[in-house]
């Protein structure tokens, strides 16, 4: 019974010592800091299959343009998949609001999103 009270009492005190250690070897870390001569020159694509979306595709859109990225480096692929509501009127009239690169894709008929997905891909135009 004692020799169990003692490994306890020094496995308690390595992980002390374990837990100090790393406190102090946090303090001792550099913050990262961004300024603003970090200059992003990687163009982005981002896709967005919608259908039906007409309540939701204005704030959806907003929260990508809200971003904090040169909107010049950002390409937007909206898939209107088959909606039968305002989702395109929606959207088309957020895009001339919205000085960036966009292409409005409409496809003819409702596919299941694993099809629909491949043809956007041909149209980007980012990495």
């Amino acid at each position: 019974m004692f020799i169990l009270k003692i490994v306890s009492l020094l496995s308690l005190l390595i992980y002390v010592g374990y837990l100090v250690r790393s406190c102090i070897g946090f303090t001792k870390t550099e913050t990262f800091i961004i300024n603003d001569s970090h200059i992003n020159i990687t163009k982005t694509c981002v896709i967005i299959c919608a259908k039906n979306e007409e309540y939701t595709i204005e704030k959806c859109l907003s929260s990508v343009f809200s971003q904090n990225f040169d909107k010049e480096l950002l390409e937007l692929i909206l898939v209107n998949d088959g909606s039968t509501d305002n989702t395109k009127s929606v959207a088309e009239k957020l895009f001339r609001k919205i000085k960036s690169l966009f292409n409005l894709l409409t496809m003819p008929k409702v596919l299941a999103r694993r099809k629909v997905l491949p043809q956007p891909l041909k149209l980007a135009k980012a990495n």
